[in-house]
């Protein structure tokens, strides 16, 4: 009888262990069968293995600059900003990477900033910022080359002229040190802008 239970606990490990290997990245995408591009996707899972870091085939900053976008600019964040700088950030999913305070542009507390402040109420906008600590803005260039941050205070021409002003670049995120008021922008000491200058800032915002 002792040997009859025995084999029926190894055997009702069975689907245990399969469920659980059916979790494993490989096979994510099965539990995605209703997705349509961004809707019905699963969140806050690992979708792939880092085998060639595990292997050592290449190092760990390299895998997360090739498979994070904005890691490079949190990774000069971490690097150049005084600790007390608060980023208003338009990144996702990189938030174990940065060592700063952030505000995510999608939080409730950052809409009178960014969706919820129309171009035009530039003032309140400083304002607002200045009440939550922020410091610098980091851009995500495919939604302003997209469009969709047009019409928004924050990303307007008048925004970028008076208090906006390049820091770093890459070929995917644009960093910003945000004025307390209007005609008093500074770049962070010891930083380098990248060149060419920024497209996505008028010549009056790239003066140093």
């Amino acid at each position: 009888m002792a040997g009859f239970h025995s084999i029926a606990a190894r055997l009702a490990f069975v689907p245990l262990a399969i469920m659980l290997m059916l979790n494993l990245p490989p096979f994510i995408r099965m539990h995605e069968r209703d997705r349509v591009q961004w809707k019905g996707w699963l969140t806050h899972v690992v979708r792939l293995l880092p085998a060639r870091v595990l292997l050592g085939a290449t190092t760990e900053d390299a895998y997360l600059t090739a498979s994070v976008p904005s890691y490079g600019a949190w990774t000069f964040i971490n690097r150049s900003l005084p600790v007390d700088s608060r980023i208003l950030t338009f990144s996702g999913g990189d938030h174990l990477y940065g060592a700063r305070a952030r505000l995510w542009s999608d939080a409730a507390a950052a809409s009178a900033l960014t969706w919820g402040a129309p171009a035009g109420t530039e003032s309140d906008v400083l304002r607002r910022a200045r009440r939550l600590g922020i410091s610098h803005v980091l851009f995500d260039k495919q939604q302003l080359d997209g469009g969709s941050l047009a019409g928004l205070a924050i990303s307007s021409d008048k925004m970028r002229t008076c208090c906006l002003t390049p820091v770093w670049e890459d070929g995917r995120y644009s960093l910003f040190h945000l004025a307390e008021r209007a005609g008093t922008t500074a770049g962070v000491s010891g930083t380098v802008i990248a060149s060419p200058p920024l497209m996505v800032c008028p010549p009056a915002c790239s003066r140093q």
